[in-house]
């Protein structure tokens, strides 16, 4: 019988999204525990392997680490590359387009007017372009046939990406350009898989 999963995480997208995509992708039933902020600190912080979520819990198991987790959903459901090398390249872009995305959730959270100005120049005029146009390259140089990040398949490489600019849009920032043609296919043809399509359909509108 396999594991029943429980993710913890808070109602958003943040650091907990992308296990949440590959689950949808991989059709892995799991209990999608999401938790106040007053709830994180007054009865889970303590208990956390690293005081820090997203956790999934399964079979006596405690995981932590967003990209642990992914990574391990991403190898329960096949998605996590055919190779060591294309596994590799797989954490590669969940790495990258994590560290792409705090920076829009820093935008996002700040208070500060002036720093919040300073912060979305940030993300809008050289995250944002710089990591859309390295994808774009990075789509050409592997030469799938059907498009894909890693090798000729889809991997989490492709959801990692797929939702760090689902954020950009949530931010109402445009994902693509007319210089990245492959991108909005790839973007489009993520967004068009059934069960990616019936995931977002179903899941809470929070915008990042």
């Amino acid at each position: 019988m396999p594991p029943r999963y429980k993710f913890i995480y808070f109602d958003m997208k943040g650091r907990g999204e992308l296990t949440r995509l590959i689950f949808a992708q991989g059709r892995i039933e799991y209990d999608d525990y999401r938790i106040t902020r007053e709830r994180w600190l007054t009865e889970f912080k303590s208990k956390m392997p690293f005081q820090q979520i997203p956790v999934l819990e399964f079979d006596g198991h405690v995981l932590a680490q967003s990209q642990a987790i992914a990574a391990y959903a991403a190898e329960i459901t096949g998605l996590c590359g055919a190779t060591p090398l294309d596994r590799a390249k797989a954490r590669m872009f969940a790495e990258g387009a994590m560290e792409a995305y705090v920076e829009g959730a820093w935008y996002y959270f700040e208070s500060d007017k002036e720093k919040k100005a300073k912060l979305r120049e940030k993300f809008e005029n050289d995250t944002l372009p710089r990591f859309r146009n390295n994808v774009e390259k990075l789509l050409a140089q592997n030469g799938s046939d059907d498009g894909w990040l890693v090798g000729s398949q889809l991997t989490y490489a492709d959801l990692a990406v797929f939702h760090f600019f689902d954020g950009v849009q949530g931010l109402g920032m445009e994902a693509t350009s007319s210089d990245t043609p492959q991108l909005a296919r790839l973007l489009k043809k993520i967004k068009s898989e059934p069960n990616i399509s019936q995931w977002l359909a179903k899941r809470p509108a929070n915008p990042i």
